[in-house]
């Protein structure tokens, strides 16, 4: 039996090795209400939509136990029969972007109306949610529009409440957990839900003589729910035999000419077949609303043994082969089709582009070439040995073992160890010789490096780590102001790595904490993050790695995973021998007449709003909403200036414009926007007139710009859903019923719940049934 809880049944599951927060258990102990059922604690804290307080709230498992259990604070009443699905996306994938379309198929089979139902499920850290609707019945189908979230929760209470018509509402509980909501759902009615979003796949650090590039899709299969039926040795019953059983998945990659390898790193056995046919998207520019057919190579790429149980996130690795082109920066300009003269900007930047040739990695202490004065620059090492990570010390203790023989000399260096408490190796950093890498080694694999160290606590040891590190730039910075001639101290340059499966709390405040070391140490300071697991929160570790200008790489548990060593050494190489980026400036010229005028165009929103936060090691995108006022002029050129370890470099990059107006841009723009107000890296926290962080007239701010931007745009964010109502619409080709073959065969599944299959389990004489696929479902009738 699986340590994890209930692993592979719908819901949220939390590791029994992992303690909660002393607040968290603290308030278990205060409120008697809630019994014994950890869960409520969490949900109130990590305010997930559909898992708050009601009637009923369900839950993967109670802390410690093995079954699932329902939180019930009145009498119960019996529950409609009401069955989920989420049969698997369809992803098309071009260049760097793929859109990923999404249906859930929920159908009510009792004589009695729902009034709520809530899914929760995940969604890749940070994609775009561009289409969302509902069709109910054969009839009837729900369009929505994005509100504020209090008016999208307000407006759909009041529907649902004062009409007997149906109602939706999707929302954002985290970057990576979203919610769909119902009301009113008929009784004997089936409900199909789709929803499409785009993401941007991960690149893959590789060293500048590399002649490929390496992309990463993920597709999450948990918060972590499970999809797919129950193993033999779980404590929940076998599914229906007419529910299909796991997950399907289909991808297309179009221009995939100059593709090598397609590859699941994730050990999930896929076919890939290749094919040359019209399709209507061979690049980016097709992607965002051309039509021009072209004869392409595509790759399809299927679960080679059909629906699946995924006890993982799927990953996919595609390698292609680079040319000149692929790896200079490059500008796409796209016209909206309706709002006049208005017009967005985005820059590709590749890595490569942004970073020279490393410093070979050393496999010993003696092979590194010396670049740096002794002593000024250092490399910290964090280990998470929380009680989560017994099962991956394994893959720890290799990952370490890299790191410590890939440092080139004449640094400094030292370990440090997480968990509830905090801990280092060495009392401060020490020389890289042989004598202190053998001893560093040495005390990584000796016995006593163990997963003994309670709960994940990442910010406090972080405090620790980087807080003398900002006190002497403090120091350094007011020697530079003060000019009395005193012998300056050397500024120093720090990389920290930290190695972590994921599992930690007060994620916003350690992202921030990464952020300040950055910013007070003007880029010297930069933090990697390097996720252990395959349940890792790419929220978390790409976070630290955005916000500390560095880089972020997953590996699995199995360190004999395909694809686990290369993804480590591409790791070690950003981490320990790539130059640190300094001040980017974005120029443009701007044809007025017959002159050119170079401008930075400071009255378009772009994002970043500060371009010297781009990670030299990401494959970065600079967007700008170009002001109306620019309509009638002409950009001509876009020039990307840039420093690096005191060399200075200028890029010329080619603008493209799109012929066909479309949104696409505009969207992804207009994500990336709501991503800075998030994260606080926008025009509003850095600009001349900020207000002062914390303060109710920043959050007033903030909250205000995020609004009107999410709700132009039709965006899900942190301050907006979507609100769905009810309106006719024409029967579907292939109405309901169906045969189960024709069912399948056109993505709508007729599912009859057998005995047992209760995913809410009330403790009364009449429990409900309940079936799920793929995410936490919670039922008010």
């Amino acid at each position: 039996m699986s340590p994890w809880n209930s692993i592979y049944a719908a819901g949220i599951f939390w590791d029994p090795d992992e303690p909660l927060p002393a607040e968290l258990q603290h308030e278990l102990h205060q409120n008697e209400s809630y019994g014994h059922d950890v869960h409520a604690h969490i949900a109130l804290h990590t305010q997930i939509p559909g898992s708050g307080p009601g009637p009923y709230a369900q839950f993967d498992a109670s802390y410690g136990s093995a079954k699932p259990k329902t939180l019930i604070r009145h009498p119960p009443t019996p529950l409609p029969q009401f069955t989920v699905q989420e049969p698997g996306p369809d992803v098309s994938i071009v260049q760097d972007t793929a859109k990923v379309a999404v249906t859930q198929l929920f159908w009510n089979d009792a004589s009695a109306p729902i009034k709520e139902a809530a899914f929760t499920f995940p969604l890749p850290n940070g994609c775009t949610v561009t289409e969302f609707t509902c069709r109910i019945g054969n009839s009837k189908i729900i369009r929505g529009a994005v509100k504020p979230k209090d008016d999208a929760r307000q407006a759909f209470r009041k529907h649902i409440r004062t009409q007997d018509t149906a109602a939706g509402l999707l929302e954002q509980a985290t970057p990576e957990i979203f919610t769909t909501t119902l009301g009113n759902l008929p009784a004997q009615t089936k409900v199909q839900v789709q929803l499409t979003y785009i993401t941007v796949l991960k690149h893959r650090f590789t060293a500048d003589d590399s002649q490929t590039t390496i992309t990463t899709l993920t597709l999450p299969t948990s918060i972590a729910p499970r999809y797919g039926p129950a193993p033999k040795d779980a404590d929940i019953a076998a599914a229906s035999t007419n529910v299909p059983e796991g997950l399907t998945l289909n991808v297309e990659i179009i221009e995939a000419g100059r593709i090598t390898t397609i590859t699941s790193p994730s050990s999930h056995a896929i076919t890939v077949t290749r094919q040359r046919g019209s399709q209507t998207a061979q690049s980016f520019a097709d992607l965002a609303g051309q039509t021009i057919e072209s004869k392409v190579e595509t790759a399809s790429v299927v679960l080679a043994d059909g629906p699946v149980l995924l006890e993982r996130d799927f990953v996919l690795d595609i390698t292609s082969s680079t040319n000149n082109e692929t790896q200079r920066p490059q500008a796409w300009l796209e016209h909206h089709p309706t709002l006049a003269n208005h017009k967005t900007l985005m820059l590709t930047l590749p890595a490569k582009s942004l970073t020279a040739t490393p410093l070979p990695i050393s496999t010993t202490a003696e092979a590194a070439t010396p670049s740096h004065p002794a002593g000024t620059h250092e490399i910290l090492l964090l280990a998470d040995r929380s009680g989560s990570m017994r099962r991956k010390i394994p893959a720890l203790q290799s990952a370490l073992h890299y790191f410590l023989k890939g440092i080139p000399l004449n640094r400094v260096f030292n370990i440090w160890c997480f968990g509830t408490s905090y801990s280092s190796w060495q009392p401060s950093s020490v020389a890289y010789t042989q004598e202190n890498l053998k001893n560093a080694l040495n005390w990584v694999q000796s016995p006593r490096f163990q997963a003994d160290m309670g709960g994940t606590e990442l910010f406090h040891a972080l405090e620790a780590m980087l807080g003398p590190i900002m006190e002497e730039e403090e120091e350094s910075h007011h020697d530079d102001e003060g000019g009395d001639g005193k012998e300056k101290k050397g500024k120093k340059i720090v990389d920290v790595i930290i190695l972590t499966d994921g599992q930690t709390w007060r994620l916003d405040q350690t992202i921030e904490l990464v952020r300040k070391a950055r910013d007070r140490s003007g880029g010297r300071v930069r933090v990697f993050a390097l996720g252990i697991g395959n349940r890792v929160s790419h929220a978390l570790v790409d976070g630290l790695a955005k916000a500390g200008g560095g880089y972020a790489e997953v590996v699995p548990e199995g360190i004999a995973a395909e694809g686990w060593e290369e993804r480590v050494v591409g790791m070690t190489k950003a981490a320990l021998v790539s130059r640190h980026l300094g001040p980017v400036r974005v120029v443009f010229g701007v044809r007025e007449g017959d002159k050119i005028i170079h401008s930075t165009l400071v009255d378009a929103k772009r994002s970043p709003a500060d371009v010297s936060a781009l990670s030299p090691f990401d494959h970065n995108r600079i967007y700008f909403h170009l002001p109306p006022s620019t309509g009638s002029k002409t950009l001509e050129t876009v020039h990307l200036e840039l420093e690096a370890d005191g060399q200075h470099t200028i890029f010329p990059i080619p603008v493209t414009v799109l012929p066909k107006p479309d949104t696409t841009l505009h969207k992804l723009a207009a994500r990336a926007m709501l991503d800075d107000l998030e994260r606080g890296t926008s025009s509003i926290h850095l600009g001349p007139h900020r207000p002062y962080p914390g303060t109710w007239e920043e959050t007033s701010l903030v909250r205000r710009e995020a609004e009107k931007i999410a709700c132009k745009w039709s965006l899900v964010s942190k301050w907006t859903s979507f609100f769905l109502a009810e309106e006719p619409c024409p029967p579907p080709a292939v109405p309901f019923p169906m045969s189960e073959k024709d069912l399948l065969a056109n993505g709508i599944i007729e599912v009859k719940p057998g005995p047992g299959e209760d995913l809410l389990q009330p403790r009364g004489p009449e429990p409900a049934r309940q079936h799920s696929r793929g995410g936490t479902c919670v039922v008010v009738s």
